[in-house]
């Protein structure tokens, strides 16, 4: 049986700063998403399905917590 890890994303600032397992992903000067420490694979799918979902669509005005299943 596999361990399920799970993945939080907390908007600071609805798409330009995010909480990302209590690590800060924001968007840079060149408005690409940057993080001072590496995510994991499973962080990073999660927060790559919550961009496409959530932060890239206009009719969604404020955004909220999230919480992805991961496999261990």
């Amino acid at each position: 049986m596999t361990k399920k890890k799970n993945v939080v994303i907390e908007p600071i600032v609805d798409r330009e700063k995010y909480k990302v397992n209590g690590h800060l992903v924001y968007k840079n000067r060149l408005k690409n998403w940057s993080c001072e420490h590496d995510l994991s694979a499973g962080e990073l799918l999660a927060f790559g399905v919550y961009e496409k979902l959530i932060i890239q669509n206009p009719k969604i005005k404020k955004h909220t917590r999230a919480l992805y299943g991961k496999p261990e």
